[in-house]
C-alpha cells in the first residue's frame, strides 16, 4: 500500500477568501510573494497541493465543470483506476463561500431561492440557496479492495459524462437530451437494466424548470417498460443547499449510505410538483425513510453542471464481508495507537474505546486497521489484547511512550536449562513465519519436519517422546531459538547485539550471520554428542552471598561453571562433591537448586568433548558476523565483521559461562530493550537481579507464548522501531474496519485572527524543544524569518523546516532574504538539505565564513 499510486481528482468553487481577503492584505506580497499566495489558495492548484502535502504519486487533476465538478471527478477517478494510472484515488470537491453571514438579491425566475430554502420536486419549488461543504471519497478497484480486506461501502458499477452542446435555449439552460443520454450511458457501462434501479439521488436544484427537465430526462432514460412509480427519487439540496463544486460527491455519499444500510432516504417535500407527470413516470418522491428490501440495491446519482457538463454514476450495494475463521477468533492481537502529543494519544484511546464498546468487530480486524491504516507518530501506545479481554480496561492500562529514535535491541538466548518441551506448539499454530523456520530447523537437525524432535517441541505428551537427554534438549533449544529469531527479525525486531548462554551462543552466532542453518545444525549435533559421551556429573545453582562458599570445605572439590551475576553461580563436579557442597552451602544460608543435567558442563570433565568439538568446528564453514555478539566464553564483545575461530567452541565447553559479564557489556547502549528468546524468562530474572536498579530496560517473558511474542513487538514499536505486523498475523484475510480518525487539534488560520496559545507542557508531556537563544546576528535573523514566513513561534534547535510548513517556495524567499542580509552565495540545495533550525543557523554561519 505504501508504494501504491494514489491519485487525486478534485475541484473547488471560486475561492472568495483569496479574492476578498488575501489580496487585500498589504503585507502578504512582501512575506510570500503574490505567486505564493496564489499557489496556496487558487482553485487550479487544489489537486496538486493535496498530492504534495500527502506525498501522493498518482495523477493529480483539478476538475472544473461548475455544479457537476465533484461527480465528474469521481468519473475520471474511476477511469484512472480502470486504465491502471492509479491504484487508489481520492475524488471530490469543496465549496466555501465568504463571508459566511451574507445574503443575495433575489431575481425572479433565477437560480436563487425566493425564501432561502430549496424545495426540490415540490409544488413550491422556487430556486436554491448556496451551501458550504466539502466531500471526498476513496476509490479502489474492487478486486484490490477485497484482496486487502478493505471495508467496501458500495460498488460503483458504471459512470458516464457528456455535454449538452448547443442544442438548448441558452448556455445556462439544462437539456433533456443531454441528461437522458448520460444516464443511459452510465447504465450501459454498468451493465444494469433500467428496471433494476430502485432509487435516484437527483441533481434536484428545486428551480422552476430544472426539476421538470430532470424528471423528463430520467423518464426517457429509464424507458417506458418500467413500472409506473416504481423508483424513488430524492435530492440532498433541500438539506444542505447547493454545494456547487461539492454537490455531486455529497449526493454520492448519501447514495452510498442508502445502498449500504438498505434505507431509501427521505427528501424534504411537502407536495410533489403538479407540473411533473408523476403518474406517467417510473418515479415518485420519497418523503420518509423506508427499508430498501431489494436483494441487490441499485442507485443512480446525477450532477449537472451549469454550462452543460452532465455526470451520472451507478452505485450498488456492497458485498457481504467474509466470515470469521476459527483461527482468527482465539489469537491475541496488538492494538497500536499513536499521536503527536500525549494528550492527543489519550483522546485517541478514549475515542477507540467508545467505538469498540458499540461494535462487534473482530479483534483481528481492529488490530489490522490500526496497524496498516494509521501512520506512526511520536507518542505511542500498544496493548496486547485477547478475545476474552475487556478492551476498555486493556486500553486504559497501556503506558504511553515518546519514541524519538529507535531503542537498541538486545536479544538474550538461554541454554540447555530452558524448558522447551511443547513450547513451540502455540507459536507454530499462530505464526506462519515461525512455523516455516521451525520446520527448517527440525529438518536440518532431525531429518524430518514431523519426527521425534518436532513432536517433542510441539506435543510434549507424545507417547514415544522417551527420556530427554542432552542431545534432544540442546537440539530443541536451538530449534526453538532459531525459529523465534527468524520470526522476530522478519517482523523488524532486529538485534543490535546478541548474548547466548552456553548452547544459546550457537543460535546467537547463527542469527548474527556466523553460520548458515546447515553448518549450525552440524556443529550442534557434534557438540551435543560429544558432551553426552562425557563422564557423568552434576551441577547446582547457588544464589545469595556466594562469598560464603569459602566457608564450605567441599567448595574446593567443585568448579564454578556459570557466573550469571555477582550473587548467582552454578557449580559443577562429580555427584558426591556436588551433594556435599550443596549441603554445606545451605547450612551457611545460601539458596541451592539442582540443575536437571547428567554431566558437569563447563568444567574440566568436558576436556575430551572439547577436543572433539574443536576438531569438528574446524571443518564447519564459518562466516563474518553481521551483528555483534557478546560472548559468554570471554565476557567480551565479538564485533561485526569478525569470524569466530574453531577453538572458541572448544573453549566454550571447559570454561565458565560468563553470562553476567557478557550481558553487562551488551547493555552499554541508550535505554536498550532486552528480550529473552525463550519460554522460561529465567535469564531476565537473573539480569534483573544483576543489573538492579535498571529493571525498566528489560522485556518480559511472562504469559502465553503468542502473547510474549506480540508483547515484544509492541514494546519495540513503542520504542520507535518499524514493525512489519503482517509477519505476526495468522494466515488468512483480514479486513479494515471503520475506526475513529485522528483527533486533530484545531487551529484558526484566518489572517488577522489571534493565534491559539501554545499548550503548556504538563508533567507528563515531552519536555519542550529547547529554544535557540543565540546572540549571533544569524540566529536572530533566521528566527525572525521562520516566524514571519512560517507563522511559527520562536523556533527550537531541533524544529523541522518541512514539519513547520516549509516548502521550496518559502525556502526560496528565505534564501533571497539571507543572501541580501549577509552577502553570501548560499544555494537553495544547501538550504534544503539543512532541515532543522539549528542546522540552518550553522549552515548560514559557515557560508558567511566561506564567502
Amino acid at each position: 500500500a505504501d508504494k501504491a499510486r494514489v491519485g487525486v481528482f478534485v475541484g473547488t468553487s471560486a475561492n472568495s477568501y483569496l479574492l476578498r481577503y488575501l489580496q487585500a492584505e498589504p503585507d502578504l506580497e512582501e512575506a510570500f510573494g503574490m505567486l505564493g499566495v496564489v499557489l496556496g489558495n487558487d482553485k487550479d492548484h487544489a489537486a496538486t497541493r493535496i498530492a504534495y502535502k500527502l506525498g501522493l504519486t498518482g495523477p493529480a487533476v483539478t476538475v472544473q465543470t461548475s455544479c457537476s465538478t465533484s461527480l465528474v471527478a469521481v468519473h475520471l477517478a474511476c477511469q484512472s483506476l480502470l486504465t491502471g494510472d492509479s491504484d487508489l484515488v481520492l475524488a471530490g470537491g469543496a465549496s466555501v463561500q465568504l463571508p459566511q453571514h451574507s445574503g443575495y438579491r433575489y431575481e425572479p425566475h433565477g437560480v436563487g431561492s425566493v425564501d432561502g430554502l430549496c424545495r426540490a420536486f415540490d409544488a413550491r419549488a422556487g430556486g436554491t440557496p448556496a451551501g458550504n461543504g466539502v466531500g471526498v471519497v476513496a476509490l479502489r478497484r474492487a478486486a484490490d479492495a477485497r484482496a486487502d480486506g478493505d471495508t467496501v461501502l458500495a460498488l460503483i458499477e458504471g459512470s458516464a459524462i457528456n455535454n449538452d452542446g448547443g442544442a438548448k435555449v441558452g448556455y445556462t439552460a439544462p437539456s433533456v437530451a443531454g441528461q437522458a443520454a448520460v444516464v443511459r450511458a452510465a447504465l450501459v457501462a454498468a451493465g444494469i437494466a433500467p428496471a433494476e434501479v430502485g432509487y435516484v439521488e437527483a441533481h434536484g436544484t428545486g428551480t422552476e424548470i430544472g426539476d421538470e427537465i430532470e424528471i423528463a430526462a430520467l423518464t426517457e432514460a429509464i424507458g417506458p417498460d418500467v413500472a409506473r412509480q416504481a423508483c424513488a427519487v430524492g435530492s440532498l439540496k433541500p438539506n444542505l443547499g447547493h454545494l456547487d463544486a461539492a454537490a455531486g460527491v455529497a449526493s454520492l455519499i448519501r447514495a452510498v449510505q442508502a445502498v449500504r444500510h438498505a434505507v431509501l432516504p427521505p427528501s424534504l417535500c411537502d407536495q410533489p410538483n403538479p407540473a411533473i407527470a408523476w403518474a406517467d413516470s417510473p418515479f415518485y418522491v420519497n418523503t420518509e425513510a423506508r427499508p430498501w428490501t431489494s436483494a441487490r440495491r441499485v442507485c443512480g446519482v446525477s450532477a449537472f453542471g451549469m454550462g452543460g457538463t452532465n455526470a451520472h454514476v451507478v452505485v450498488t450495494s456492497p458485498p457481504a464481508p467474509p466470515e470469521a475463521r476459527l483461527a482468527d477468533l482465539h489469537r491475541p492481537e496488538v492494538l497500536v495507537r499513536s499521536a503527536a502529543t500525549e494528550s492527543a494519544l489519550a483522546e485517541v484511546d478514549s475515542l477507540l474505546a467508545a467505538r469498540l464498546a458499540h461494535t462487534d468487530y473482530r479483534l483481528a480486524d481492529v488490530a489490522n486497521t490500526l496497524q496498516a491504516g494509521r501512520a506512526p507518530l511520536t507518542w505511542r501506545s500498544a496493548s496486547v489484547c485477547g478475545p476474552g479481554d475487556e478492551l476498555a480496561a486493556v486500553l486504559a492500562t497501556a503506558t504511553p511512550r515518546a519514541a524519538r529514535r529507535p531503542s537498541p535491541i538486545v536479544l538474550v538466548l538461554p541454554g540447555q536449562g530452558a524448558r522447551v518441551a511443547g513450547a513451540a506448539d502455540e507459536l507454530h499454530r499462530d505464526f506462519p513465519v515461525f512455523a516455516a523456520a521451525l520446520d527448517a530447523a527440525c529438518l536440518a537437525l532431525d531429518g524430518s519436519t514431523d519426527g521425534r524432535l518436532a513432536r517433542w517441541l510441539r506435543e510434549p505428551a507424545a507417547p514415544d517422546a522417551g527420556p530427554i537427554g542432552t542431545e534432544q534438549s540442546q537440539r530443541g533449544v536451538f530449534a526453538l531459538e532459531y525459529a523465534t529469531l527468524q520470526m522476530l527479525c522478519a517482523a523488524g525486531v532486529r538485534p543490535n547485539v546478541l548474548v547466548g548462554h552456553s548452547v544459546g551462543e550457537i543460535a546467537a552466532v547463527t542469527a548474527a550471520g556466523g553460520f548458515d542453518l546447515a553448518s549450525a545444525a552440524a556443529l550442534l549435533t557434534a557438540r551435543s554428542a560429544a558432551m553426552t559421551a562425557a563422564p557423568a556429573g552434576r551441577m547446582v545453582a547457588v544464589r545469595g552471598d556466594v562469598a560464603r562458599l569459602a566457608e564450605c570445605p567441599a567448595f574446593s572439590r567443585v568448579v564454578t561453571a556459570v557466573i550469571d551475576g555477582p550473587n548467582d553461580l552454578v557449580l559443577a563436579g562429580d555427584e558426591q562433591a556436588v551433594e556435599a557442597v550443596t549441603g554445606e552451602a545451605r547450612a551457611v544460608g545460601l539458596q541451592c537448586a539442582q540443575v536437571a543435567v547428567g554431566h558437569a558442563f563447563h568444567s574440566p570433565d568436558m576436556a575430551a568433548a572439547a577436543g572433539a568439538v574443536g576438531r569438528f568446528a574446524a571443518t564447519v564453514p564459518a562466516r563474518p558476523l553481521t551483528v555483534p555478539v557478546c560472548s559468554t566464553v570471554t565476557g567480551t564483545v565479538i564485533p561485526a565483521g569478525a569470524q569466530i575461530a574453531p577453538e572458541h567452541w572448544a573453549d566454550q565447553l571447559v570454561r565458565p559461562v560468563l553470562f553476567g559479564a557478557a550481558l553487562g557489556r551488551a547493555l552499554t547502549g541508550n535505554d536498550p530493550l532486552v528480550v529473552e528468546v525463550g519460554p522460561s524468562g529465567g535469564l531476565l530474572r537473573l539480569a534483573r537481579r544483576a543489573l538492579h536498579p535498571a529493571p525498566q530496560t528489560l522485556g518480559t517473558a511472562s504469559g502465553a507464548a503468542t502473547r510474549r511474542v506480540l508483547g515484544v513487538a509492541a514494546a519495540a514499536w513503542c520504542r520507535g522501531l518499524d514493525i512489519d505486523w503482517s509477519v505476526l498475523r495468522a494466515a488468512g484475510p483480514r479486513r479494515r474496519v471503520e475506526l475513529p480518525v485522528y483527533p486533530f487539534a484545531r487551529d484558526r488560520h484566518w489572517l488577522g485572527a489571534p493565534s491559539r496559545p501554545e499548550p503548556t507542557a504538563g508533567p507528563t508531556e515531552l519536555p519542550a524543544t529547547p529554544v535557540v537563544t543565540m546572540e549571533s546576528e544569524v540566529g536572530r535573523e533566521l528566527s525572525s524569518l521562520w516566524q514571519r514566513l512560517l507563522g511559527c513561534t520562536v523556533p527550537g534547535v531541533d524544529d523541522d523546516f518541512v514539519d513547520a510548513g516549509g516548502d521550496s517556495l518559502i525556502a526560496s524567499r528565505m534564501l533571497v532574504a539571507l543572501r541580501s542580509r549577509f552577502r553570501t552565495q548560499l544555494t537553495l540545495s544547501e538550504l534544503s538539505r539543512s532541515r532543522t533550525f539549528g542546522a540552518q543557523v550553522r549552515l548560514v554561519e559557515q557560508a558567511i565564513a566561506r564567502d
